[in-house]
């Protein structure tokens, strides 16, 4: 294994033994912010608690090694940018791994042609705040709206869908996405609205408010940014459904505005 390699195991290692995500939300301030003087010394009780685990059920000639290992790992955990380092490459890995399990692979090689492609601004639009429970991952707040409407044109049919800026802090970064999507969020509202209004959900209402939540999940808004260009699909018929041709309308227009972007920054 090279060093990278090697590097991510001992994270994975550290990652469990030190409890470092749980530690890592205790640390958490008011505003959800790591306070690393805190995260440090939350670390520290879990290295003596540990400490005095290995010293207690180790056997006498395995015991000083046991310590020096313990005492490696503890280095490794402290150093706060190269656990932050190995967890991006967990989340990447994960990512590319949860959309595999999806079976969303088939939208990046056999989605079809765009022929015509076209964006609108939203006018009027208001701000949307959700809270969501995905299955996995601690409720959060997420902040929503509407910016444009994507036109796009598929041989001879035409089609659109939704933009909209989304806002969510993940592992204590507040993230904006750009996100593309036809799944009504004004509907999750007013079924959560309802639901606090002391009205029981029917089955299906409660499925469609599950899947609005795994769309806006930490790992499902990070996987569609990295893979899908920030398509998120559609919630549908009591599922995340995606579409080939959704897909391949917000790819596009993603590169053409990037390659945009980069014309003007090169003037």
């Amino acid at each position: 294994m090279n060093n990278i390699e090697i590097g991510f195991e001992e994270y994975k290692l550290v990652l469990a033994s030190f409890r470092y995500e749980k530690n890592v939300e205790l640390a958490k301030n008011e505003n959800g912010i790591v306070d690393e003087n805190r995260l440090q010394e939350l670390l520290r009780m879990e290295y003596e608690r540990m400490l005095e685990y290995v010293k207690a059920h180790s056997a006498p000639e395995n015991a000083q090694k046991n310590i020096e290992a313990l005492a490696k790992r503890y280095e490794f955990v402290k150093d706060r940018r190269q656990m932050i380092y190995y967890g991006e490459l967990k989340r990447l890995i994960d990512s590319e791994k949860y959309l595999s399990d999806q079976g969303v692979d088939k939208l990046l090689s056999n989605a079809g042609k765009v022929s015509k492609i076209g964006y609108k601004d939203a006018k009027n639009s208001k701000l949307m705040i959700l809270k969501v429970s995905p299955k996995n991952e601690p409720q959060k707040t997420v902040k929503i709206k509407q910016i444009g409407i994507l036109g796009y044109r598929m041989i001879n049919l035409e089609s659109y869908i939704d933009v909209y800026k989304c806002e969510k802090n993940i592992n204590g970064v507040d993230r904006v996405f750009t996100i593309f999507t036809d799944t009504s969020f004004q509907r999750a509202i007013d079924l959560i609205k309802k639901q606090n209004d002391g009205y029981p959900l029917t089955p299906k209402e409660e499925t469609y408010l599950e899947n609005v939540s795994e769309q806006l999940s930490d790992k499902h808004l990070s996987a569609c940014q990295r893979k899908l260009n920030g398509y998120i699909g559609n919630v549908q018929n009591g599922k995340i459904t995606y579409d080939q041709d959704e897909y391949n309308a917000c790819r596009t227009y993603v590169n053409y505005r990037n390659r945009k972007q980069e014309e003007q920054q090169g003037r």
